[in-house]
């Protein structure tokens, strides 16, 4: 290991130790992965939580380190006074000496109605966001004010004064068989009027009912005018059996040619246990159904029972099978994993990586450690 990582493993120890001490509540996850081939650490994770909860307020420090050395640390509080709830978090860069971030959100509930606060400090420029929201009956209402931010929550380079980016006001109803209606009417600094959007979600068709759709419809005083979009849905519930598909569409005009039916996956559980197994039809899809793009199916086995030492062990072993494997029956990789908990604050955990082509490829051992 490099300098950098002994010495960080070295802080969250004397961290891990003194919050135990003081009697803070926290958590300490740690995992190494050793690639046997190359008899090196390919791999290295370590995150260090600390709680300290005191007249309602919680204070969190969050430490994580990796192979490279300390990557990240988040400084949080959460509470309230009287009515109103804060949420704030405190983020920077070990990496580069840097200040990451600060953001903080505020809510205070008067006679239902819901006022919030943002504010979002970057290193380089500050955000802030007013709203308020209730609801009438069935009707649920909400307004939004963006100041140097858009409604994605990033912040405008530069900007740290107070100028006015944007505002929204929603309403969300329903109406007749439609559940729910959405009105969006929005205002930008630059156009003025911005346009009112309709959103119609999850519309049914009676002679297909696995097939629903959402409706946008967008007017606007820009060059756009108005716009319609159509967009159906395929809806597969999910059960023991489960189908993995989409709709084959021409996009003007909007025709549904065809369904994709592109997975199917078993799930079975019981007291100690699970299996389940997953099958993809189209190698585009083997990432979606399996988790790896080059394994078309896989075959999970867990259990969990009662260790003696009053915690638990969970055992884990996942096979993928490979189209073109020279192995038997398509084998591709297994994956091993077993963790034993020591009591009910210690839990250690190994791993092993069994891969067709190269053999035994990767150990990994870790621990958690909750106080």
């Amino acid at each position: 290991m490099t300098r950098s990582i002994l010495l960080s493993l070295v802080v969250v120890v004397i961290i891990s130790i003194a919050g135990t001490a003081a009697g803070l509540s926290g958590s300490w996850t740690t995992t190494t992965a050793i690639a046997l081939q190359t008899s090196s650490i390919s791999s290295f994770s370590s995150t260090l939580i600390v709680d300290y909860t005191v007249g309602g307020w919680t204070f969190r420090s969050l430490t994580q380190i990796a192979l490279t050395g300390w990557t990240s640390q988040v400084f949080s509080a959460t509470g309230a006074i009287g009515g109103l709830n804060t949420t704030t978090h405190l983020a920077f860069d070990p990496t580069h000496a840097a200040f990451a971030y600060w953001n903080t959100a505020s809510t205070l509930t008067i006679a239902g109605v819901a006022f919030t606060v943002t504010s979002n400090l970057t290193g380089t420029g500050i955000g802030w966001t007013f709203g308020a929201s209730g609801s009438i009956n069935q009707v649920d209402l909400s307004s939004t004010a963006y100041f140097n931010e858009n409604t994605s929550g990033v912040v405008q380079t530069g900007s740290y004064g107070f100028c006015l980016s944007r505002v929204d006001i929603n309403a969300s109803f329903p109406f007749g068989c439609v559940n729910p209606v959405g009105l969006t009417l929005s205002f930008s600094a630059t156009d003025g009027f911005d346009g009112l959007t309709i959103d119609l979600d999850n519309i049914t068709w009676d002679q297909f009912p696995a097939i629903t759709f959402d409706v946008t419809v967008k007017f606007s005083l820009q060059t756009e005018g108005k716009t319609l979009t159509i967009t159906p849905k395929l809806n597969l519930k999910p059960g023991c059996i489960t189908l993995y598909g989409e709709l084959i569409t021409t996009s003007t005009p909007l025709i549904i040619t065809g369904i994709n039916i592109y997975g199917v996956s078993f799930t079975y559980s019981w007291d100690q246990g699970s299996i389940a197994s997953y099958s993809s039809f189209a190698p585009d899809k083997n990432a979606t159904i399996t988790g790896k793009s080059a394994y078309w199916e896989k075959f999970t086995l867990k259990t969990t029972t009662d260790s003696c030492c009053g915690g638990g062990i969970t055992t884990e072993s996942t096979t993928y099978f490979q189209t073109g494997s020279t192995a038997l029956f398509d084998w591709g990789e297994t994956d091993i994993s077993l963790a034993v908990g020591i009591g009910s604050n210690l839990t250690l955990k190994t791993g092993m990586v069994f891969v067709a082509a190269t053999g035994f490829e990767e150990w990994d051992v870790g621990a958690v450690f909750t106080w």
